[in-house]
């Protein structure tokens, strides 16, 4: 018979080698296990399974699972302990919302990387689900505090489409190595980590349009950012900044330069070159003086140097016509 109503299977302490592609037909199957045996794979015809709710194959010789495990939408139980080749798990068990037990060997888990499994199964599978949603939309927010991530190890061929990524809040103290080969990314977000420099390859991001680099350890800004021609919001508040780098001068599409808590104490000529900004915030700095570049701005509509050593504001300033809001509070002006 075909034992279509058969609903647990249980054949644990055998020495099964596989399991057939058959036991997907058993479609009112709701538990199977398979422990202590010498299975080496699980046959992706167990996404067939739907009613399947526990699925537990502890001690084998399991090395994968099928990315189709994610399609069992009923499953509430699974067990994978003891399968020493299992290293990696796949994003699709992300998909698995209705799982509340998962065992697995962490010890052995390369992927995803030991601190996230170390949190705990509930936080692995949350990480791997949204890992799974970015394959699909392009974007691949981790910036959740619950992460705490200090570096990110990803699949990239999986990644192909990926144009946002948002890393903030976490422990990055330098940029994850295989950004420079996401080409397509228009916005990037390392706020709040722990970073100390921007590597040169920063320039290999030439479709960035936001940059989000606000609450590090920055002390400079690389020329290479000149190279990010597509730019339209550059982020750099609260940082170690003292300046501005010339190569700013490039980014003829930048609309919003935010620089505000650092220790900015001049600005760079070249600044009057940004053509299309709109919004200069650099509150709470050491600037002492409103250069004439910075007063030529015209197309500014917003100006915040709050919180500086300024002593005198030069008539010029009526001069920038589209001014709309001018922030001067706490400085020195007589």
């Amino acid at each position: 018979g075909s034992l279509k109503e058969l609903k647990k299977l249980s054949f644990t302490s055998n020495q099964v080698p596989r399991l057939p592609d058959s036991v997907g037909k058993l479609v009112r199957l709701e538990e199977l296990i398979a422990d202590n045996n010498l299975l080496e794979t699980i046959p992706s015809t167990v996404a067939d399974l739907r009613q399947l709710r526990k699925l537990s194959v502890r001690n084998n010789r399991i090395s994968t699972l099928p990315p189709d495990i994610g399609g069992l939408e009923n499953l509430t139980d699974l067990d994978v302990r003891d399968n020493p080749l299992l290293t990696a798990l796949p994003l699709e068990l992300g998909r698995l919302e209705a799982l509340s037990t998962f065992w697995l060997d962490v010890d052995n888990i390369t992927f995803p990387q030991p601190e996230v499994c170390l949190e705990g199964p509930r936080y692995t599978l949350k990480f791997l689900r949204v890992l799974f949603e970015a394959t699909r939309t392009g974007r691949l927010d981790l910036s959740s505090r619950d992460f705490n991530l200090q570096h990110l190890s990803i699949d990239e061929g999986r990644f192909t489409n990926l144009t946002e990524l948002n890393l903030a809040h976490n422990f990055f103290a330098e940029f994850p190595p295989f950004l420079e080969r996401f080409t397509e990314m228009r916005e990037l977000s390392m706020e709040s980590n722990k970073l100390e420099a921007i590597p040169v390859t920063i320039a290999q991001l030439a479709n960035l349009r936001v940059l989000d680099l606000r609450g590090n350890h920055l002390a400079v800004l690389p020329k290479e950012i000149g190279v990010l021609t597509d730019l339209r919001r550059l982020l750099v508040d609260k940082n170690e900044l003292t300046t501005l780098p010339a190569a700013l001068a490039t980014l003829h599409n930048l609309v919003d330069l935010h620089a505000s808590e650092n220790y900015i104490a001049s600005l760079p000529p070249e600044l009057g070159d940004l053509v299309s900004l709109l919004d200069l915030r650099l509150q709470y700095n050491d600037l002492q003086i409103l250069t004439r570049e910075v007063i030529h701005l015209t197309s500014v509509t917003r100006l915040n140097v709050s919180f500086n050593k300024l002593r005198f504001i030069p008539e010029e300033i009526a001069g920038m016509k589209g001014l709309k809001t001018l922030e001067l509070d706490s400085n020195e002006v007589a």
